[in-house]
């Protein structure tokens, strides 16, 4: 293999975009640089070799992650940068000659450290989704087809989140959403109604401390499984996406009944309460505890037949109102759109690969 080329950037870079920023039809490269406060662009020969990078003001604070899509509809890539320092969004246009324009500056909801784009709420508009790093959440900005973005919609995570990560996994058509915990140790994986609303479906413990999600077909099967890497431990784990099991189905038997309704009730902690690893998957709201809101899904999800037991924790007001025929129909619905398990899974060894 000849030698490599090596590009001066700015300080710190971490964040890649790969785009056609003139339509010459080669792929060009950008970084977006924390320790410079900067972008650098280089530009593709066509041959394998870039240029000499020019830098580029964001606009914002300590640019960190970076994503391109095509924020208004009109055929060009533009750059959607998260700026950990400003804890914004700032949308750059691309204007197809090898320029960009600062447009919009958003609320990040927090220190913007791994962006990713795609149209989570199936309008035809490209949205953004946000891991934000040390302020542990993920974050869901709408966009509007013409580089508005709505305010961010926070979902709390665990821990440090560094990674955010979106594709279709259980085969819906809409994209859902992985959510990486580097100080808990956990993936969380959040489910989409189909119009952009997430619901926590299950978490994958880590060895030590996670980094990133890959989503992809590996063993060609025609859906997405997951690479999951960790950043410590230097392994990743394999998941390979199986068989759909009904919401609140602890035991992974296929049915929503007593022995989850048992383990249910024994990892009910109450509002702000703890609770151990093995409980998690009964945190529906991805709030931090397991309550009565945790519960009224539950209660929802039930496939056993008749009502479930009563959880004397909760008032029998606060459960939603579902009639007998509606369950099952419920049920069916939540087992369908709601989960996703993953099968085989496996370890392989790798060096360290931190988002």
């Amino acid at each position: 293999m000849p030698p490599g080329q090596e590009i001066g950037v700015g300080s710190a870079p971490h964040g890649v975009a790969v785009l056609d920023i003139e339509g010459d039809g080669d792929a060009d490269l950008l970084t977006s640089n924390t320790g410079a406060n900067n972008l650098s662009l280089m530009i593709s020969s066509g041959n394998g070799v870039f240029g000499a990078p020019s830098s580029i003001e964001a606009g914002c604070n300590g640019e960190y992650g970076m994503n391109a899509a095509d924020m208004n509809n009109d055929g060009i890539m533009d750059l959607v940068v998260g700026c950990r320092f400003s804890e914004d969004i700032r949308i750059l246009r691309g204007n197809g000659n090898g320029t960009f324009t600062q447009m919009t500056l958003q609320d990040a909801g927090g220190f913007a450290w791994m962006v990713v784009c795609g149209d989570v709420n199936g309008d035809g508009n490209m949205d953004v989704t946000v891991a934000n790093g040390q302020t542990s959440n993920g974050a869901i900005l709408l966009g509007n087809g013409a580089f508005g973005l709505s305010l961010p919609t926070i979902t709390p995570m665990p821990n440090h989140t560094p990674a955010t990560d979106v594709g279709d996994l259980d085969g819906d058509g809409d994209l859902d959403w992985v959510l990486s915990s580097f100080g808990a140790g956990v993936w969380h994986v959040f489910t989409n109604d189909g119009s952009g609303g997430f619901t926590f479906n299950q978490e994958f413990i880590a060895p030590i401390a996670p980094s990133c999600a890959i989503l992809l077909d590996f063993d060609g099967d025609r859906d997405l499984d997951l690479a999951l890497t960790d950043e410590l431990a230097d392994v990743i784990k394999l998941h390979r996406n199986g068989a759909i099991n009904p919401l609140g189905d602890f035991n992974a038997d296929l049915d929503v009944d007593g022995g989850d309704y048992t383990q249910f009730a024994g990892c009910f902690t109450g509002p702000g309460g703890s609770y151990a690893p093995a409980c998690q998957h009964g945190d529906f709201d991805g709030d931090g505890d397991i309550d009565c809101g945790d519960w009224g899904r539950f209660a929802a999800a039930w496939t056993a037949g008749g009502q479930p037991p009563e959880l004397p924790q909760c008032p029998a007001n606060e459960l939603p109102a579902i009639n007998l025929g509606g369950v099952g129909l419920l049920a069916l619905l939540l087992a369908v759109i709601g989960s996703l398990v993953f099968l085989r899974r496996g370890a392989v060894k790798t060096d360290s690969n931190p988002c």
